[in-house]
């Protein structure tokens, strides 16, 4: 469970986001975590903050792609409409 009680944290957009890359190793790591796991270098704030925006940005990609999918899918359907109703 998340924070907000209700959501499974593994999907949760409310919680997100939940991993960083660490900008010494490369490594993924927790954003919330003081240092990285992998190499114990501090995470400063700049690094979450970094982390934060890029997650923010890849977002609204993935959102602004679903929405142009579905609007692709509508038009297809209406032109498939189209040419059935023509065809008749």
């Amino acid at each position: 469970m998340c924070s907000h009680g209700s959501c499974v944290s593994a999907h949760c957009e409310k919680c997100r986001p939940k991993w960083m890359k660490c900008p010494v190793c490369g490594e993924k790591t927790g954003i919330m975590l003081r240092q990285c796991s992998i190499c114990k270098t501090e995470l400063t704030k700049e690094a979450r903050d970094t982390a934060s925006v890029l997650w923010r940005q890849k977002k609204a990609e993935r959102e602004e792609r679903k929405h142009l999918e579905k609007a692709s899918a509508e038009m297809k359907e209406k032109m498939e409409n189209k040419t059935s109703n023509k065809e008749v």
